[in-house]
């Protein structure tokens, strides 16, 4: 669970760099500043890259964890949001941009699909606008945050062994 959850917490943290490669940091937190439908990057291959980065870090924490119950209320809260938020921003793009955003949702899946990753419309508009450094820096405190809950996660784990085999020989 320790190496499932590093990864899901590194995934989710280098999916929001890229994302903020494509998007301003006002356009990630409220829709009403969308000033245009963003299609490409990762959102090219999934509707909602940003709260699949999400999700992927708060469920790589939950398991780092190690508490069965935690990974069960990160999911139920995660089904929440799909339901109460997503579904609420999907309906204000669509008012919003009309048939564009319709056809958006046609051609690509909310979640992700494997068709999608290998389709060629998934790169053509991608190619070279991945700025990395640029990417890392606007991201640096969600990478920091992701890096210190691995460390500290991966600190207790030694902390109990330790504790274990001196405390119970």
């Amino acid at each position: 669970m320790m190496m499932a959850g590093a990864i899901g917490i590194l995934f989710g943290s280098l999916l929001r760099i890229v994302c903020s490669t494509f998007m301003t940091h006002r356009e990630a937190h409220d829709p009403f500043q969308v000033k245009h439908l963003i299609t490409d990057g990762p959102f090219a291959l999934t509707r909602n890259p940003l709260y699949l980065a999400e999700g992927a870090i708060a469920l790589g924490i939950a398991m780092m964890s190690r508490m069965p119950w935690f990974v069960f209320v990160t999911l139920l809260s995660g089904l929440a949001v799909m339901a109460l938020v997503i579904e609420w921003e999907e309906e204000t793009l669509s008012l919003r941009f009309g048939r564009l955003y319709d056809q958006y949702c046609r051609a690509v899946p909310r979640w992700f699909s494997w068709s999608r990753l290998f389709h060629p419309d998934s790169y053509m508009n991608t190619k070279g606008r991945v700025k990395l450094l640029t990417a890392i820096r606007a991201e640096s405190g969600t990478l920091l945050i992701g890096l210190l809950a691995i460390l500290a996660f991966i600190a207790k784990a030694d902390i109990e062994i330790f504790l274990m085999s001196h405390l119970f020989p």
